[in-house]
């Protein structure tokens, strides 16, 4: 009995012994410091095996950057100005015409200026040539072409080619070459008030009818048809006329004194803008 009893003591003994050497060796095995209780990587490392490192996510390769527009560039500091365009070409006159140029005036006292368009309806017609105007107005002309025909034939001739219409206006007597009208004022077909004088104002309007045919020939032939040059040989052909249909020694004495005055500003009546003839 009593050595069952010591058996029974050795064995519980052994047990206890045993315990303890579990408890030492575990501690001794490494934890977290507390007491040598196992950390809780050792136990899950005890427990659950080795551990499994998981697959890193596969990176994703970043967005491509989205280029600008080829016709945009980023914006600076100062935005530029938008490109400039081209500029819309001139458009080409046409070959058949040419700038309206300014009127010449009657040689009477000054230029005249660019009279207006002549009208579609015409009050006469004298061998071609139109003329506008009142009753009046439309005598005298007939009387200044008919003297040019019968004392002027070559003149008349020149006239026929190169006048159109011939209309009446207040003020302003000058020759539209382009389409070959001669606006004329009323001082310059009525150019003297008494009756005794009449002749003499017709064979004057006659003269100025050559003048101004002088011009528009002069343009149509590709001559100068204004300035000096031009009014000297418009002069000149007045004058001739002039002596032609047996103007006034007075009249004819002017004219030749704006033709050899023609350098003195004074006889430059092309450039006086006082123009009421």
């Amino acid at each position: 009995m009593k050595k069952a009893v010591a058996a029974g003591i050795g064995v519980l003994l052994g047990i206890v012994l045993l315990g303890f050497g579990l408890t030492a060796g575990l501690g001794c095995t490494g934890g977290d410091g507390q007491g040598g209780r196992p950390s809780l990587t050792q136990i899950e490392t005890a427990t659950a095996g080795p551990r499994v490192t998981p697959a890193a996510s596969p990176t994703l390769a970043p967005a491509p950057t989205t280029e600008p527009l080829a016709t945009l560039a980023p914006s600076p500091t100062t935005p530029e100005p938008p490109a400039t365009l081209a500029p819309s070409p001139t458009p080409t006159a046409s070959a058949t015409l040419a700038p309206s140029p300014t009127a010449e005036p009657s040689p009477t006292l000054a230029p005249s200026p660019t009279p207006g368009a002549a009208l579609a309806e015409c009050d006469a017609d004298f061998e071609g040539i139109c003329i506008i105007g009142a009753d009046e107005f439309v005598t005298q002309t007939e009387s200044a072409l008919s003297l040019l025909k019968e004392e002027a034939a070559t003149h008349y001739q020149d006239v026929q080619t190169h006048i159109e219409t011939i209309r009446s206006v207040e003020a302003g007597s000058g020759m539209r070459v382009v389409d070959k009208t001669y606006s004329v004022g009323k001082v310059t077909a009525f150019p003297y008030s008494e009756p005794s004088r009449a002749r003499d104002g017709l064979n004057w309007y006659a003269s100025t009818i050559v003048h101004d045919a002088t011009h528009s020939q002069e343009y149509w032939t590709g001559l100068p048809h204004s300035g000096k040059e031009a009014e000297v040989m418009a002069l000149e052909k007045q004058r001739v006329a002039l002596e032609e249909i047996g103007g006034a020694g007075w009249q004819i004495d002017y004219l030749t004194g704006l033709i050899e005055g023609a350098d003195d500003p004074s006889n430059q009546y092309w450039n006086n803008p006082n123009r009421h003839w």
